[in-house]
Parts: structure tokens; C-alpha cells; sequence
């Protein structure tokens, strides 16, 4: 590569920049998606059950099923309630509870003569991800409530082997710490893709396609051009977001090598770029040979000597 083509993809990078600069709807959405878009990700969506609600329906009345209820406070859960067994479902189609614990009757006496009594779990769906993980909160809960109860004592027999996991970079288990990261890496696919293949899209509509393939101008160095524009525009919302969403805004500490992972970035943008180009111009072309059938349709169906 010569001086030239360096100097030539430098001004044709510098006419993307350009008109991307001149479209404010699509810099506008860049700006949302590297910064509301990976907030609302990072925030709006848990792993963990927080404030979740839940109800008893208590049949048994016993000093059993009133302590089970007493094993569920917050910040995990909310204040348990009392319901009737005939509210289970109205009160559950109203969205007012996610959980409903229903404890039958003589269930203390049966669970004393080892007739092993079932509790039934009423779980709230459409939160599936929030369902699942609190299943099985409650189900630990009520499991090491009743064993404590039955032996009369917290204090659980020791294993044999004592397990200890520690977690090295997100000890709480935070998922935003986790999504934020996945979110930033979500937006770099999806914009990249977007603006080359809009890049491409733009020229064909502004009609100077045409006027790039007949410049002295090879193909590598149009290409090229779109890659570095887009590529650029891309990694500097990607730094901006990790430094003012996420670490800033999200509080979310990164203990890797931020220049390595940039790195990382730079090398998978010239995928990303290179697939909207590609996507892009089979668009185009496909664009172009249905309006070429269009034509060709026109002029059959016109009469002759007749100008349309």
C-alpha cells in the first residue's frame, strides 16, 4: 500500500465522518445505544430475587407454618401475607403476588409422624427468570426451617468435607456487573452492523455510488474507508461508555487490562464492519434489480411509440 491509497482512504474516511455527522437521527441513536440502552440493560434486568412478593396460604394454623411464614423478610422478599385458598388465583392473575405458598392442613402433625406432608408452591411465570431463582430461595428456606425445627436446633450436623467458594471478581454476585459488560459487547454487533450497512445504503440512495466506482479509486480503499470511519465512530462511544456508564454510572469495577480488551475490540470491529459492508451491498444490489425489473415491466406494458 502506497502513499496514495493511504491518502485516499484518509478522505474518503473523512467524507464518512461526514455524513454520518449530517444524519442526526443515526447519531442520536448511537448516543442512546452506548448509553441509555446499556443502563436499562444493566438495571433492568436482575439474576438476584429482590423485593419479591409472596403470600401463605396457612391451613394448618400451627407454630410450624407460622414460623415458616416468619422465614421470609426482606430485601429478598416482602412482608409475607395471609390469603384464603379460594384468593390463590384472582390474586395471582392480578399480579398481586409472584409466590403463594399453600400449607395443608394437620401438616405439623403429619410432618411429626412421618407421613411426609407436600406444601405447594404457586409460582407467577411471566418473570421466568425471577421465578426460577426464587424457587429455589424458598425452597431452601421452608427446607432448613423445617429442619431446624424438627431437631430443635439451628445448628446443622457437619460434613465431612467443608466446601468454601469464594467468587474473585464479583464476590455479591452483582449481574450488573456482569450484563453492563455484555451489554456494551451487544451494542458493538449491532451499531457496527448498522452503520456500515447504512454507509453503503446511503450512498446508493445519495446516488454517488456511481460516482466512487468511477473515480481512480480501487475497491479495497472504499472498503478500507467505511471500516475506519465506522470502526472509529464505534470505539470512541465504546470507551465513552465503559468509562461514564459503567464504571462511572454503574459503579462496576473493571479488574481486567482495559487496553487489552480495547485491543480485543479493534481486531473484532474489521469483522463487524466487514459484514455490514457485505450485508449492505447485497441489499443494494438486490434494490437495484428490482427496480431494474420494474423498469423492464413499465416498458413491456406500455404501448409502442408511447414515452413513460
Amino acid at each position: 500500500m502506497n502513499s496514495t491509497s493511504l491518502l485516499n482512504i484518509l478522505w474518503l474516511s473523512l467524507k464518512e465522518l461526514r455524513s454520518l455527522i449530517s444524519d442526526p437521527v443515526m447519531l442520536l441513536f448511537v448516543i442512546y445505544a452506548f448509553t441509555g440502552a446499556i443502563y436499562i440493560q444493566a438495571t433492568g434486568t436482575s439474576s438476584e430475587v429482590n423485593n419479591a412478593s409472596i403470600a401463605f396460604v396457612d391451613e394448618d394454623g400451627s407454630a410450624l407454618s407460622k414460623e415458616l411464614m416468619n422465614a421470609f423478610y426482606p430485601p429478598r422478599f416482602q412482608q409475607p401475607q395471609t390469603i384464603g385458598a379460594g384468593e390463590v388465583e384472582d390474586a395471582m392473575d392480578e399480579g398481586r403476588f409472584m409466590f403463594v405458598v399453600a400449607i395443608p392442613p394437620r401438616f405439623e402433625l403429619d410432618l411429626r409422624a412421618d407421613r411426609n406432608p407436600r406444601i405447594q408452591l404457586n409460582i407467577d411465570a411471566t418473570a421466568m427468570q425471577q421465578a426460577a431463582i426464587g424457587s429455589g430461595y424458598i425452597k431452601n428456606i421452608l427446607s432448613d426451617r423445617i429442619s431446624s425445627f424438627l431437631t430443635r436446633s439451628d445448628l446443622a450436623t457437619r460434613a465431612p468435607v467443608n466446601l468454601v467458594v469464594r467468587k474473585l471478581f464479583n464476590p455479591n454476585g452483582v449481574s450488573s456487573w456482569r450484563s453492563s459488560v455484555v451489554a456494551i459487547i451487544n451494542q458493538i454487533t449491532l451499531l457496527t452492523v448498522v452503520l456500515t450497512g447504512a454507509a453503503v445504503l446511503r450512498e446508493r440512495e445519495h446516488g454517488t455510488l456511481e460516482h466512487l466506482l468511477v473515480m481512480p479509486l480501487s475497491a479495497f480503499e472504499i472498503a478500507m474507508a467505511k471500516v475506519m470511519a465506522n470502526g472509529l465512530v464505534i470505539l470512541v462511544a465504546t470507551i465513552a461508555s465503559l468509562f461514564l456508564v459503567v464504571k462511572w454510572a454503574l459503579h462496576v469495577p473493571f479488574a481486567g487490562s482495559i487496553p487489552l480488551w480495547l485491543t480485543g475490540v479493534v481486531l473484532y470491529l474489521f469483522f463487524a464492519t466487514a459484514l455490514g459492508i457485505f450485508l449492505g451491498s447485497l441489499f443494494s444490489w438486490s434494490l437495484c434489480c428490482s427496480f431494474f425489473r420494474a423498469d423492464q415491466h413499465r416498458s413491456k406494458a406500455s404501448p409502442r411509440g408511447c414515452n413513460t
